[in-house]
Protein backbone atom coordinates (compact mmCIF):
# COMPACT_ATOMS: atom_id res chain seq x y z
CA UNK A 1 0.00 0.00 0.00
CA UNK A 2 1.54 3.36 -0.87
CA UNK A 3 1.65 5.73 1.89
CA UNK A 4 0.42 8.92 1.60
CA UNK A 5 0.70 12.29 3.73
CA UNK A 6 -1.80 15.09 3.91
CA UNK A 7 -0.74 18.57 2.66
CA UNK A 8 -2.62 21.99 3.00
CA UNK A 9 -2.27 23.73 -0.35
CA UNK A 10 -0.46 26.69 1.11
CA UNK A 11 2.30 23.66 1.81
CA UNK A 12 2.02 22.81 -1.65
CA UNK A 13 2.30 26.60 -2.71
CA UNK A 14 5.73 26.72 -1.12
CA UNK A 15 6.72 23.40 -2.34
CA UNK A 16 6.55 25.13 -5.70
CA UNK A 17 9.03 27.62 -4.40
CA UNK A 18 11.30 25.24 -2.92
CA UNK A 19 11.61 22.99 -6.38
CA UNK A 20 11.54 25.75 -8.86
CA UNK A 21 13.00 29.13 -6.69
CA UNK A 22 12.29 32.76 -6.21
CA UNK A 23 12.71 35.43 -8.80
CA UNK A 24 12.05 38.66 -7.78
CA UNK A 25 12.77 42.05 -9.60
CA UNK A 26 15.32 44.50 -7.99
CA UNK A 27 14.80 47.74 -10.18
CA UNK A 28 14.73 46.47 -13.96
CA UNK A 29 16.74 43.64 -13.53
CA UNK A 30 15.30 40.17 -11.82
CA UNK A 31 17.00 38.45 -9.08
CA UNK A 32 17.36 35.36 -7.96
CA UNK A 33 15.99 35.39 -4.39
CA UNK A 34 15.55 31.57 -3.36
CA UNK A 35 17.50 29.07 -5.24
CA UNK A 36 15.23 25.87 -6.18
CA UNK A 37 16.22 22.65 -5.76
CA UNK A 38 15.83 22.00 -9.41
CA UNK A 39 18.47 24.60 -10.19
CA UNK A 40 20.95 22.44 -8.34
CA UNK A 41 23.37 20.16 -9.31
CA UNK A 42 21.40 17.02 -8.56
CA UNK A 43 21.48 13.68 -10.48
CA UNK A 44 19.90 13.32 -13.33
CA UNK A 45 17.64 10.46 -11.84
CA UNK A 46 16.56 12.40 -8.89
CA UNK A 47 16.10 15.65 -10.91
CA UNK A 48 13.76 13.61 -13.36
CA UNK A 49 11.40 12.61 -9.94
CA UNK A 50 11.63 16.23 -8.79
CA UNK A 51 10.47 17.31 -12.28
CA UNK A 52 7.49 14.90 -11.68
CA UNK A 53 6.56 16.21 -8.49
CA UNK A 54 6.72 20.25 -9.81
CA UNK A 55 4.71 19.34 -12.63
CA UNK A 56 2.02 18.31 -10.31
CA UNK A 57 2.43 21.51 -7.75
CA UNK A 58 2.52 23.28 -11.18
CA UNK A 59 -0.99 22.11 -11.44
CA UNK A 60 -2.52 22.33 -7.96
CA UNK A 61 -0.66 26.33 -8.70
CA UNK A 62 -2.95 26.75 -11.59
CA UNK A 63 -6.05 25.36 -10.17
CA UNK A 64 -5.32 27.88 -6.77
CA UNK A 65 -4.73 30.79 -9.12
CA UNK A 66 -8.08 30.09 -11.03
CA UNK A 67 -10.00 29.74 -7.62
CA UNK A 68 -8.19 33.35 -6.81
CA UNK A 69 -9.20 35.02 -9.97
CA UNK A 70 -12.95 34.29 -8.71
CA UNK A 71 -12.76 35.38 -5.30
CA UNK A 72 -11.38 38.69 -6.57
CA UNK A 73 -14.03 39.05 -9.12
CA UNK A 74 -16.67 38.35 -5.79
CA UNK A 75 -15.11 40.56 -3.32
CA UNK A 76 -12.75 42.93 -5.63
CA UNK A 77 -13.82 46.26 -7.60
CA UNK A 78 -12.16 47.21 -10.62
CA UNK A 79 -9.61 50.42 -10.17
CA UNK A 80 -7.69 51.39 -13.63
CA UNK A 81 -7.56 48.01 -14.86
CA UNK A 82 -6.94 46.11 -11.84
CA UNK A 83 -9.06 44.40 -9.03
CA UNK A 84 -8.64 45.85 -5.64
CA UNK A 85 -10.66 44.38 -2.46
CA UNK A 86 -11.79 47.54 -0.84
CA UNK A 87 -11.84 47.73 3.18
CA UNK A 88 -15.08 46.90 3.73
CA UNK A 89 -14.64 43.34 1.67
CA UNK A 90 -11.42 42.56 2.64
CA UNK A 91 -12.39 40.24 5.77
CA UNK A 92 -13.99 38.10 3.77
CA UNK A 93 -12.12 37.58 1.00
CA UNK A 94 -9.29 36.90 3.59
CA UNK A 95 -11.46 34.69 5.37
CA UNK A 96 -12.40 32.46 2.05
CA UNK A 97 -8.90 32.85 0.49
CA UNK A 98 -7.63 31.16 3.82
CA UNK A 99 -10.00 29.14 3.75
CA UNK A 100 -8.81 27.77 0.11
CA UNK A 101 -5.50 27.86 1.17
CA UNK A 102 -6.34 25.43 4.34
CA UNK A 103 -7.86 22.54 1.82
CA UNK A 104 -5.92 19.36 2.19
CA UNK A 105 -5.45 16.89 -0.08
CA UNK A 106 -3.35 13.25 0.49
CA UNK A 107 -0.25 13.12 -1.48
CA UNK A 108 1.60 10.03 -2.52
CA UNK A 109 4.92 10.24 -3.47
CA UNK A 110 5.26 7.41 -5.13
CA UNK A 111 2.63 8.01 -6.83
CA UNK A 112 3.46 11.24 -8.26
CA UNK A 113 7.19 11.26 -8.97
CA UNK A 114 7.62 6.94 -9.08
CA UNK A 115 9.47 6.40 -6.70
CA UNK A 116 9.68 7.66 -2.98
CA UNK A 117 11.76 10.24 -2.12
CA UNK A 118 14.95 9.31 -0.10
CA UNK A 119 17.62 11.45 1.88
CA UNK A 120 20.36 9.68 0.08
CA UNK A 121 18.46 11.20 -3.70
CA UNK A 122 19.33 14.80 -1.72
CA UNK A 123 22.00 14.23 -0.03
CA UNK A 124 24.67 15.98 -2.65
CA UNK A 125 22.58 18.76 -2.63
CA UNK A 126 24.72 21.84 -1.46
CA UNK A 127 24.07 25.63 -0.15
CA UNK A 128 22.36 27.63 2.59
CA UNK A 129 18.85 27.46 1.32
CA UNK A 130 16.51 24.86 3.50
CA UNK A 131 14.02 22.77 2.08
CA UNK A 132 10.86 22.89 4.72
CA UNK A 133 8.07 20.46 2.36
CA UNK A 134 10.55 18.99 0.41
CA UNK A 135 11.79 17.45 3.66
CA UNK A 136 8.45 16.82 4.94
CA UNK A 137 8.25 14.16 1.75
CA UNK A 138 11.23 12.40 2.75
CA UNK A 139 10.25 8.71 2.57
CA UNK A 140 6.57 9.91 3.10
Amino acid sequence: MTKKINMKLREILELDYELNGIIGKEGDEQKEIFTGILRKDISFKTKHYLLRLSKWVGTEKALFQETSKELFVKYGTENEGQLQITTENMEDFQREYNDVLDTEKAVSIKEICGSDLTLDMLSDVKGKEVYFQLSNLIEA
